[in-house]
């Protein structure tokens, strides 16, 4: 609990440093698809209070600032590089995703309940990380839906 805010500032921090070496013309690209994705753990974080699916000791402003600082920092980010390094290989993609998805679910998620940052009740490390799998094939096929109106309309012009 000690280290949890700095921890999350650190991972803010870093997530959003990382963008300085992104390509302007990837983040621009898929940010909708970050932004998607974002909004379904946006939700998923909702749905999470009632269904006890995870706690973060504290109150609702400490739950808020607990859930958004993974959302909007390591997540956006992570989406964001992941587009840009796999998209058009689809498994490559995927491969990156389950690596990246196990390691948030098992040693991540270890490592982040001993320094208090969140501890998960009713959802288990193995359902964390299929949900994590199925949104990522939700944003790759809104990113594919999006590429072909983007060629459409590319066409037209």
């Amino acid at each position: 609990m000690l280290y949890s805010k700095p921890l999350r500032i650190l991972l803010l921090i870093l997530s959003w440093g990382s963008l300085l070496f992104l390509k302007p013309a990837s983040a621009k690209r898929f940010s909708q698809a970050a932004i998607l994705v974002s909004l379904l753990l946006t939700v998923e974080s909702m749905i999470a209070i009632p269904y006890k699916l995870w706690t973060i000791k504290g109150g609702l402003k400490r739950r808020l600032w607990g859930d958004l600082s993974f959302i909007f920092g390591p997540f956006f980010a992570g989406t964001l590089w992941i587009f840009q390094l796999t998209f058009g290989k689809f498994w490559k993609y995927i491969l990156v995703n389950i690596v990246v998805d196990f390691l948030m679910a098992y040693p991540f998620t270890f490592l982040f309940e001993k320094a208090g940052l969140y501890r998960l009740k009713r959802l288990s490390k193995h359902r964390l990380f299929s949900l994590s799998l199925v949104f990522a094939a939700v944003i790759y096929g809104y990113q594919i839906f999006l590429e072909k109106q983007f060629s459409r309309n590319s066409e037209k012009s």
